[in-house]
């Protein structure tokens, strides 16, 4: 029995970003094929680079946000195995075949999780050392960036969801998509590994990782600490304040008051921040 096909899932709201993906995208490769979806589209014109390979869907996507633009890329795919991916990414020598390996030898996972690094080789996240298997707590200062995530389709994590209250473009929370995502899968049971495989380089920082927080960052971290640990959240508000703080990243009153505003409209305004939702289902309906 061959590998599972591999479908690398890029989302973005850029009208010029399909240059750079068009310039940056690796060779064919058989069992591997790429859908982009396309946000702020109107007007503009696919590049022929992309227009004329077999292997690349290109939808236009009329809506706004970036969970909901990686949910309308995850009800259209088709690929075994689904890759999350960002319009600025270089995918290392190999990874599609590693990440395609991973899965078949592995019937029972869900969900596969990677690393990625800076253009200059560094590293600015704590990665487990070896391969674990996640569970609700995660290790020691590790946290899941979207693009690091591989998901078997038609796994039981193939019908999950990003919740669109959270991430870029959401109204009030404007990161912590990754970690509710993740979190939905482990809260129901589903098998989740970390593997310490480098799948591709990104330049310039994350939202996460930037030097100073968007106040809808911020809010959206109080939220994620708030709906993941609902015993300890009001005394981890002011030690992750402080923290940004002791890092030049934002004054601490700033950021406490961000982080609260956010953890308290995460308990009060969010009717079901983890969920799944099953669109193979509704449809059949």
């Amino acid at each position: 029995m061959g590998l599972p096909t591999l479908e690398i899932l890029i989302s973005t709201n850029d009208a010029g970003a399909l240059g750079r993906i068009a310039s940056a995208m690796p060779p064919k490769e058989e069992g591997v094929s790429y859908l982009i979806c396309w946000q702020k589209s109107e007007g503009h014109e696919v590049p022929q680079a992309l227009a004329g390979r077999d292997d690349v869907r290109i939808l236009r996507n009329p809506s706004t946000g970036l969970s909901q633009n990686r949910n309308f890329a995850l009800d259209h795919a088709s690929g075994d195995i689904l890759l999350l991916a960002d319009d600025d990414l270089i995918y290392t020598e190999g990874a599609f075949s590693r990440i395609r390996e991973i899965f078949a030898a592995s019937p029972g996972l869900d969900i596969a999780t990677f690393r990625y690094e800076c253009s200059d080789g560094s590293i600015e996240k704590i990665y487990p050392l070896s391969q674990v298997r996640l569970g609700r707590n995660l290790p020691k200062g590790y946290y899941v960036t979207s693009f690091e995530i591989a998901v078997r389709r038609l796994g039981r994590s193939g019908r999950l969801r990003f919740n669109p209250d959270f991430g870029l473009g959401a109204t009030v929370l404007g990161c912590g998509e990754e970690e509710i995502y993740l979190h939905s899968a482990l809260r129901l049971g589903h098998e989740v590994e970390f593997f310490p495989l480098t799948i591709c380089v990104h330049d310039g920082p994350t939202t996460g990782s930037s030097p100073i927080l968007k106040d809808s960052s911020l809010r959206g971290n109080g939220a994620t600490i708030a709906l993941l640990y609902p015993v300890s959240w009001i005394p981890r508000l002011p030690l992750k304040a402080w923290r940004l703080w002791r890092s030049r990243r934002g004054s601490f009153f700033r950021n406490l008051w961000q982080l609260t505003y956010g953890a308290i409209y995460a308990i009060f305004k969010l009717e079901s921040p983890f969920k799944a939702e099953s669109p193979r289902e509704e449809r059949n309906s």
